[in-house]
């Protein structure tokens, strides 16, 4: 079903990553094995924070 709500996402689960939105913007907080956080910002074209707890998932 479609999200059709203001500020509804909350996190986004990708086979990349797990990305918390947050007030600040998109958190990078774990990554898939065998990836950078490069390879995960060329795949999106929003500006990512990396947590500085980044773990892999």
């Amino acid at each position: 079903m479609p999200l059709t709500g203001v500020k509804v996402v909350d996190t986004i689960v990708t086979e990349m990553a797990y990305i918390r939105v947050t007030p600040e913007g998109l958190l990078l907080e774990e990554i898939a094995p065998g990836l950078t956080v490069e390879d995960v910002q060329k795949a999106t074209e929003a500006k990512l924070r990396v947590s500085a707890e980044l773990k892999t998932m």
